[in-house]
């Protein structure tokens, strides 16, 4: 039975697996379709799939191969189940964000040629940030911008996932969410990019603005990475469709769909306001960096992402402490003396004695609360 791809696929059973015109699969034969799969589908721009005629029995196919025994579902994800053996221990994160770029370049780019992601790897790296970036104003700290583009695409590619990874995880802690679920976020950050790696390099090393066709094949992006993340051990569903949805934008003016805020989920919503901050602090080819005032004024006053994030955004930084210091890009800085709790974004400044008013501030690059622990 052929049906158009829609709600009323939801539940049925693939009949023949989807495949792409150059010969890579979507989906198999025997898989239940659920309503994750039709943002999948309609984002490789099939239109119709070959369903069984009865829903919702998978047939014997679906079963050949399948381990017998089933994964576990947990706060934090899928844990193996109990006849797995348990994995081997793994190192420690690396302690410096070189390394951590080293570790998570090595990992996307594995992934993107369909090795499972190395989860405990990654979820290592998150844990050594947990500590650190646990007051409610880290995510300030973490928008830092970057005036230099990196020539290497995979560079930039790692750079911008780490910052993704872990702004979101810093954005998941403001709004209160559990450490299980705060790994889920980070991870997915970690991730959401994965499909840039299986895109033309051509595409990455674009030194313009892209046509239209090239901005459609760059938006490819979003489906390639969710099929090599879903059903992954170690990422909950939601963490998975972060990769095709974090470009998905509240007031419906994303893609791949367009779909409305209330499809999308909490987890990804997290993950596509990280992921402006990040690409809005680097430099890319084409365009230069903004300036931390601009990018984080833009979200805080767009619609295009999640209410209650950006309300906790401005919360927190009315709630920054006098005496954070403001960098600026010709490498002066200045000290926080008082947030205008009306207007969050406008600071009074002190410099080498002298009141800095806000509209005579060059670009600010970096802002630096201080620690609380040390003062």
């Amino acid at each position: 039975m052929r049906l158009v791809v829609g709600p009323e696929i939801v539940g049925r059973v693939l009949a023949r697996p989807v495949e792409l015109p150059d010969g890579g699969r979507l989906l198999s034969a025997g898989r239940r379709l659920e309503e994750s799969d039709v943002a999948y589908l309609r984002a490789f721009g099939v239109t119709a799939v070959e369903v069984d005629e009865e829903p919702g029995a998978a047939p014997d196919r679906a079963a050949a191969g399948r381990p017998a025994s089933a994964s576990v579902r947990t706060a934090e994800g899928v844990r193996p189940p109990a006849d797995r053996p348990p994995e081997t221990p793994r190192p420690p994160a690396p302690a410096h964000e070189g390394a951590w770029r080293a570790a998570v370049e090595g990992a996307l780019r594995r992934t993107a040629l369909g090795a499972p992601p190395p989860i405990a790897d990654l979820r290592a790296i998150v844990r050594s940030w947990f500590a650190e970036d646990a007051r409610p104003t880290a995510w300030v700290r973490l928008v830092r911008v970057r005036p230099e583009a990196a020539e290497d695409p995979a560079e930039r590619l790692a750079v911008h996932a780490l910052s993704v990874g872990r702004l979101a995880a810093a954005l998941a802690r403001l709004l209160g969410l559990a450490d299980g679920e705060v790994m889920q976020v980070a991870l997915a950050g970690l991730l959401a990019d994965v499909g840039m790696w299986r895109l033309p390099p051509r595409l990455l090393r674009h030194p313009g603005v892209y046509a239209p066709e090239e901005r459609r094949d760059m938006e490819r992006h979003t489906a390639l990475g969710y099929e090599r993340l879903k059903g992954r051990l170690g990422l909950s569903p939601e963490a998975a469709l972060a990769a095709l949805l974090h470009h998905e934008r509240m007031n419906g003016s994303g893609y791949p769909s367009g779909l409305p805020g209330e499809r999308i989920p909490l987890l990804v919503r997290i993950v596509a306001a990280a992921d402006s901050l990040a690409a809005g602090a680097s430099a890319r080819p084409y365009r230069p960096a903004k300036s931390w005032w601009t990018i984080v004024s833009e979200i805080a006053a767009s619609a295009a992402y999640d209410l209650a994030l950006r309300q906790a955004m401005l919360e927190s930084i009315r709630r920054l402490p006098a005496g954070t210091t403001v960098r600026f890009a010709d490498g002066r800085s200045a000290r926080l003396l008082r947030v205008d709790a009306a207007r969050p974004l406008l600071w009074e400044l002190e410099a080498d004695g002298a009141l800095l008013p806000l509209s005579a501030l060059p670009d600010v690059v970096a802002v630096d609360p201080p620690d609380e622990a040390g003062g």
